[in-house]
C-alpha cells in the first residue's frame, strides 16, 4: 500500500513538558516540568522511520509536525526520507498556564509540508497560519499532542487520498492510522521495522526486549 498524502508527528525527544501550571496539566508549582507523557524517538530513529517506502513513487505530500526546538532536525529528516520541503505552516495557539519556553513563552508548532514528485494540490489555501481549536478530551481536558481537526480538515482539502496518519491519537473516517495510541491502528509490513524502533525507544535504560 501507498499514500498520495503522509501525515506525521513524531514524539521527538524532548525532556519534558514544561512547568505549565493549570489547565494544561503539566509541571509543577515548583516551576519544574514533568516527563514527556509518552516514550520519546531520537532523531536518528525518526529518520530511519520508512516513510520513503510508504510514499505513493507518483506524488506524495507530506506534513511533518514539529515544535520550535527540533525545526531544524526536522529539516534533516525529510531530507532523509527523500522529500522536497515546501513550505512551513504554523498553528498558533491560545497560552494556556504559565506557558512552556524561556524569553518568549512558546504557543506555536509547525508543519513542514514537503513533495515528493509531482502530485498536484487539490485547492490553495490561503495563509500559512492557522489559529485551529485545541483538540479536548470527554472530560473537558486539553490532548496534549492531538492535532486539531481543523488541521485535518485542511489536509483533507489539499491532498488527495489514499492517506496515512502516522504516530496517530485516534482513528479518523478516511485515514489508514498508525500508532500506540489509536484504537485500531493498522498493521502496515513496512512497518515493522518502526514498530520495533518504537518498542526499543519505550525500554528503560539497560532492559532488552
Amino acid at each position: 500500500m501507498s499514500y498520495r498524502c503522509i501525515v506525521v508527528d513524531p514524539p521527538w525527544p524532548q525532556r519534558g513538558a514544561g512547568a505549565l501550571v493549570g489547565r494544561e496539566g503539566f509541571g509543577d508549582a515548583t516551576g519544574n516540568s514533568k516527563p514527556m507523557p509518552y516514550p520519546t524517538m531520537t532523531t536518528a530513529q525518526i529518520a530511519a522511520l520508512p516513510i520513503a517506502q510508504l510514499a505513493d513513487p507518483a506524488g506524495c505530500h507530506l506534513y511533518l509536525w514539529t515544535t520550535s526546538g527540533f525545526l531544524g532536525a526536522a529539516f534533516t529528516v525529510l531530507e532523509a526520507w527523500g522529500f522536497s520541503y515546501s513550505q512551513t505552516l504554523v498553528w498558533a495557539k491560545k497560552l494556556m498556564g504559565g506557558g512552556m519556553g524561556g524569553t518568549f513563552g512558546i504557543n506555536t508548532e509547525f508543519i513542514l509540508y514537503a513533495r515528493r514528485g509531482n502530485l498536484q494540490a487539490l485547492t490553495r489555501i490561503k495563509g500559512t497560519w492557522f489559529t485551529w481549536k485545541r483538540p479536548y478530551d470527554h472530560r473537558g481536558k486539553p490532548m496534549h499532542s492531538a492535532k486539531p481537526e481543523g488541521f485535518y480538515l485542511m489536509a483533507e482539502a489539499v491532498s488527495p487520498g489514499p492517506r496515512l496518519d502516522m504516530f496517530a491519537r485516534r482513528t479518523r473516517m478516511g485515514w489508514d492510522c498508525w500508532g500506540d495510541q489509536a484504537p485500531g491502528s493498522i498493521e502496515l509490513p513496512t512497518l515493522v521495522t518502526a514498530k520495533r524502533v518504537a518498542h526499543q525507544a519505550r525500554l528503560a535504560p539497560g532492559e532488552t526486549p
